[in-house]
């Protein structure tokens, strides 16, 4: 499979567009007499309100003037084109696409559609790995490993702590990224109380709210291939690695 993307455009419609209709002008009768440049000059207009901004604010507003002003049917969800493949946009539009960051604004792009500016956007959350110790703390006192929870029962959140820290200094003195990943794998296969065991500790991507809050904002503050501290929710104990 080949590379994917996320983002969001604005297209202007013009006389040189392969379909000269939009749900703004169904009949085109707009479209078929607007030249290039004026499109190029309502759209440059849109720029210069969208490029002093960033972040959550930039997106908002770009789905705004989306809403309003663009020529495609996803001005209804603010532009916005979810994720697509490589092969599935016109070559220039991937191209613009792929040559942004996340959060990055494009210049003018034109395709046969017409003319768009794009905004690359990305998922809006967080992917993690973690190894978890339950105790008799956890809400929850069974595992895969232990399904009567005989263990847990009697195991000592100061108990689980040691646990951890021994696997976190281990894990600590690997100073190479893959290497990293891939020793957190095995002992969470091993050791970890969850069953994402099976996956390497991997919860895969998670969005804003479906964790627990003191596990979500531990992943918040790791950098890519961070390891955190010991992190505490009704679970029991953990140590998170935050993925790509």
């Amino acid at each position: 499979m080949g590379d994917s993307y996320q983002a969001s455009h604005i297209l202007v419609k013009h006389e040189g567009s392969r379909r000269k209709a939009s749900w703004k002008d169904p009949e085109g009768k707009v479209i078929a007499t607007r030249t290039r440049d004026e499109a190029v000059a309502i759209l440059a207009g849109f720029i210069d309100r969208l490029r002093p901004l960033s972040g959550a604010t930039l997106e908002r507003l770009f789905a705004e003037i989306a809403a309003e002003h663009s020529d495609c049917g996803s001005a209804q969800e603010g532009g916005s084109l979810g994720t697509f493949q490589s092969g599935q946009m016109m070559p220039a539009f991937e191209e613009a696409t792929a040559a942004l960051a996340v959060g990055g604004l494009s210049g003018l792009v034109d395709t046969d559609s017409g003319t768009h500016i794009i905004l690359r956007t990305g998922p809006k959350g967080y992917r993690a790995s973690h190894i978890l110790v339950k105790h008799e703390g956890s809400r929850r006192k069974a595992s895969w490993k232990d399904p009567e929870g005989a263990q847990i029962a009697v195991r000592s959140r100061d108990q689980a702590a040691q646990m951890l820290e021994a696997w976190s200094a281990e894990l600590r003195a690997i100073g190479e990224p893959q290497a990293l990943h891939a020793k957190f794998g095995e002992i969470a296969r091993v050791e970890s109380d969850c069953g994402s065991a099976q996956d390497g500790g991997d919860l895969g991507f998670f969005e804003h709210g479906q964790m627990m809050p003191a596990f979500e904002e531990a992943t918040a503050s790791l950098p890519v291939g961070g390891m955190s501290p010991l992190v505490d929710t009704d679970s029991g104990t953990h140590i998170i690695l935050r993925t790509a």
